[in-house]
Parts: structure tokens; C-alpha cells; sequence
């Protein structure tokens, strides 16, 4: 892993709930919240799933999905994009298994219908803004006073 991708998974991986977004039956994107299970980043993120959720379908027409992240308290955003699969790996079930994911899964990993939802993981778009909310508002009036954008944070891609 680089610098730049550990850095990324250091700033994301207090965050556990993300958005998945996929490409519907109709050809639309949906979205849904999804707990993130793992706590090494190797380019990929793992979510645990039923075989019954409806966008199983969509990851097996169009594996393209995406993540993303609004975290508010961090002034965090952040825009994932990867192709997703769904895998029935019970060793990789058990490396990923924790107790909260029972609440969805009370006969653990025998659930006919467990599965994971693997993403790898092509690039990834981020605003990181660390500036106090005094400070930022500061930088907003004085932007717009000045008929200018306010510069605020940092704003970054990383190839994963």
C-alpha cells in the first residue's frame, strides 16, 4: 500500500457507514447505507449482505458502483468509485465477522443467505476540510467580499 492510500484509509476508516450507490434493473442508480466490516484497506471494501437484497441484481447487471462518505463532524467527503462482486467466501466471512452483523444475521454465518459485497476499488475523489468553522466562515466572508471562491480545505483524487 502507498502513503497516499494509507493516508486515505486512516482518514476513512472511523467512518462506518457508507452509501452504495448501484445501477437499478430500470437503468437508474439507487443507494443504500452499508456498514463497512474491515479493518485493513488493501484497495477493496467489504460489506456483509443478504442474497435477497434487491441490489444483488444490480451488482450482477452492472458491477459498477459507487461510495461515498459526508461526514459532517470531519468536514469529510468523500466520492469512491469501483466494480463491485458478491461473494459467498466463508473464510473471508469469518476474518470479517462481528458481533453487530449477527443483528442482521441471528443464525450467523450457516444464513443460507449471507453474503459479502467485495468492491474493488478504482479512484477516489475527496474534499477534507480542517479549518475551524470560525476560520472557514472567515474565509467565506472574506471571499465574498472580494467576489472570489473561497479556498477551503483540500480537494484531492487518488488512483487505488
Amino acid at each position: 500500500m502507498t502513503d497516499s492510500q494509507q493516508e486515505f484509509w486512516n482518514r476513512i476508516s472511523g467512518e462506518r457507514a457508507l452509501m452504495l450507490t448501484t445501477i437499478g434493473t430500470d437503468g437508474r442508480p439507487s443507494s443504500r447505507p452499508m456498514t463497512l466490516v474491515q479493518k485493513d484497506f488493501d484497495g477493496t471494501l467489504w460489506f456483509f449482505t443478504s442474497l435477497r437484497a434487491p441490489f444483488v441484481a444490480d451488482i450482477e447487471l452492472n458491477p459498477q458502483v459507487g461510495v461515498t462518505i459526508a461526514d459532517r463532524a470531519h468536514d469529510l467527503w468523500v466520492s469512491m468509485r469501483g466494480e463491485a462482486r458478491i461473494s459467498g467466501d466463508r473464510a473471508r466471512m469469518e476474518l470479517l465477522w462481528q458481533p453487530m452483523v449477527a443483528a442482521w444475521f441471528p443464525d450467523g454465518l450457516d444464513d443460507p443467505d449471507i453474503a459479502l459485497v467485495e468492491i474493488a476499488l478504482d479512484d477516489a475523489e475527496y474534499w477534507d476540510v480542517k479549518e475551524s468553522k470560525l476560520t472557514q466562515v472567515f474565509k467565506m466572508a472574506t471571499a465574498a467580499m472580494r467576489h472570489e471562491r473561497p479556498r477551503l480545505g483540500e480537494h484531492g483524487h487518488l488512483q487505488l
